[in-house]
């Protein structure tokens, strides 16, 4: 079976319809990693789109899921994101299909659970796959925590830093008679693969090569993020919807990028009065962007990557 993998789509339908359609003739069955709402324009329809194509079973909860829900506390959060979920919260919570009640905003509170975000497994022949939204903690680390201690970055790894280190351990720790254990996440927006050697006790990042598929039973562990399919966050300078595939025949995972109508996205946001950084952070990082100096993310990858590239340029 050919599992599509989506991530992060933060109420971007152009993104998420673009990917969809890329998938179609590739994908046998859809899973959501969470945080289909928040700094995007377009949360009913998205939704509602996400609903044809995902099962609620294969459905993980977000932290901004949450939020609009109130079942997590944005204290720590930019206003400029408070004021999203609050905007996104009214138009799921007022949505009347053809004047009768929707039923769009119940289903929200029913499924936008912690308990969603507890992690999931599906059984390879070669190898364990788990997914959560942010890592692998209690239900409240799943869905990611604003302190940032959740958030798996491929520089950390590179670096070897404590939040790498704490993840490996506890995949390790569900690992079963020495089958190949893989992590796959969303949260940060940043695509990456990293592989444990079995003769090392560390992550090793590998190259992405978009459209060719990567081995999954050929390493000890997999961490895998497959970027963001509404907001993505890595260096590239053009607008961009990322997402995965996972093969459970073949034991392989894809990463895949395709175009969408991005000024579109932000013609929308700017007519709700959104503010410019969530914008320019879907325009692409090029030096007209205002963000291309300042953005701390865009820096650690080009800090990371454009010293020692990865390979991870789209074909």
């Amino acid at each position: 079976m050919r599992i599509g993998i989506l991530a992060d789509v933060h109420a971007n339908e152009e993104a998420l319809q673009a990917v969809l359609d890329d998938g179609q003739a590739r994908v046998d069955q859809w899973w959501f990693l969470g945080d289909a709402v928040g700094r995007g324009p377009s949360p009913v329809e998205t939704l509602l789109l996400l609903r044809q194509h995902v099962k609620t079973r294969h459905w993980l909860v977000g932290n901004h899921d949450l939020y609009v829900t109130g079942r997590l506390s944005s204290d720590g959060i930019a206003t400029y994101e408070r004021f999203v979920h609050t905007d996104h919260r009214e138009r799921l919570q007022a949505y009347r299909p053809d004047g009768h009640r929707s039923q769009l905003w119940g289903w929200c509170l029913r499924t936008w659970r912690l308990k969603r975000a507890r992690p999931k497994r599906i059984v390879t022949r070669k190898a364990d796959v788990w997914f959560v939204h942010a890592d692998l903690g209690g239900d409240r680390l799943n869905v990611g925590d604003i302190a940032g201690h959740s958030y798996i970055m491929p520089w950390s790894i590179a670096w070897d830093e404590a939040i790498a280190r704490i993840q490996l351990r506890r995949l390790m720790a569900v690992q079963r008679e020495s089958r190949p254990v893989v992590l796959i996440h969303g949260h940060t927006h940043v695509p990456y693969v990293a592989a444990k050697l079995r003769s090392r006790e560390r992550l090793t990042l590998l190259p992405i090569r978009y459209g060719e598929s990567q081995r999954l039973d050929i390493f000890e562990a997999f961490f895998i993020n497959p970027g963001s399919v509404g907001q993505p966050r890595n260096g590239e300078k053009s607008a961009h919807a990322d997402y995965g595939i996972l093969d459970t025949e073949a034991d392989t995972f894809q990463f895949r990028r395709v175009p969408y109508a991005c000024t579109l996205t932000c013609r929308k946001m700017r007519a709700l009065g959104y503010d410019e950084i969530l914008i320019h952070i879907l325009e692409g990082n090029h030096e007209h962007n205002a963000l291309h100096k300042s953005n701390e993310v865009w820096m650690n990858w080009r800090k990371v990557y454009e010293k020692r590239p990865w390979g991870w340029e789209p074909v």
